[in-house]
């Protein structure tokens, strides 16, 4: 049951953070049985998703395939201290031409001011809150027994090592240049 409640979790969270980026089927992550393990195959990546990335304005993600991707879990109590293991395996990607940034037009100058000035902003604030998250860190350190007042630092505390302590590992990279769709060839 322990083992159900974990997969369910668990599947939040990969939906969470991977659902722009791998289409993830309810019943596709599979748990081993008598262990913490769990494997997620055969998912089709979504293109859409990448987007949003930084990647060359040549290149564009036209699809693809994710093999595998298995995670281990330590118990709960060695959570802390043995790492989470993360093995992603047999990713196939098609690559092909950015059709869009050859439609893209020239951005204007005052767009461009105003996104400078925004990436200005958002670099300030994240600027801002590592210094406040290490001033919240140094004075937990000199008082050790003061309770910390913050939910979400506690939640920190107890994230930060579980991180840390993660290995990932990917392995069997396929990437295949498609510079036709079907549609362009002529016979």
């Amino acid at each position: 049951m322990a083992n159900l409640a974990t997969k369910q979790i668990l599947l939040t969270v990969l939906k969470k953070y991977t659902g722009d980026y791998l289409d993830i089927p309810k019943d596709a992550l599979k748990a081993e049985l008598g262990s913490l393990s769990f494997r997620l195959r055969n998912v089709r990546i979504k293109p859409q998703g990448f987007k949003q990335l930084d990647l060359p304005p040549l290149l564009a993600i036209k699809g693809g395939m994710l093999g595998e991707l298995f995670i281990d879990l330590p118990a709960l109590i060695r959570l802390k201290v043995d790492p989470i293991k993360v093995v992603i395996n047999d990713v196939a990607l098609l690559v092909g031409p950015n059709t869009e940034s050859s439609e893209r037009k020239p951005v204007d100058r005052k767009l461009r001011q105003e996104m400078a000035e925004k990436a200005h902003e958002l670099k300030m604030k994240s600027i801002d809150d590592i210094q406040r998250v290490e001033k919240e860190q140094l004075l937990s350190m000199n008082n050790p027994n003061e309770q910390q007042s913050d939910g979400a630092s506690t939640l920190e505390s107890y994230l930060v090592p579980i991180i840390q302590n993660a290995v990932v590992t990917i392995e069997n990279v396929y990437i295949r240049f498609v510079s036709l769709t079907i549609s362009e060839c002529r016979i």
